[in-house]
């Protein structure tokens, strides 16, 4: 159970807001490369909003080009479960991560896979 607390909020937003200077992208042309509805993307990226869906935070990821290793990172400063090269889904997302797939990539590699999709909290 994720427990909601001032300080990793913090420490998620600093991280985050690293990333996306460090992408040379915009936060407007994150949110559009992400398959997150708008106004709840930003929330995310500023941290006034939160998720317990792990593919939420996995969709932002790719589409600040994060690696596995990034990733992973987010993901703990976010308290969600990590990625496992154990578990068959979480070991393609891995690979795509490390190779740079977008995220449209990303879900055709899953489900070529047999794999359900990365959620997303729009369309």
């Amino acid at each position: 159970m994720f427990v909601y607390t001032e300080g990793m909020n913090e420490e998620f937003t600093k991280w985050i807001d690293r990333k996306i200077e460090a992408s040379g992208l915009s936060r407007k042309q994150i949110i559009q490369k992400s398959s997150l509805e708008q106004s709840y993307g930003y929330k995310l990226l500023k941290g006034t909003r939160h998720t317990s869906e792990r593919d939420y935070i996995l969709d932002l990821c790719f589409a600040i080009r994060m690696n596995a290793e990034e990733t992973q990172h987010t993901l703990r400063l976010y308290e969600m479960p990590l990625l496992s090269s154990w578990k068959g889904r979480d070991s393609l997302i891995l690979y795509a991560l490390d190779h740079h797939f977008s995220l449209d990539d990303a879900n055709e590699l899953l489900e070529e896979n047999g794999y359900k999709f990365l959620k997303c909290s729009g369309f």
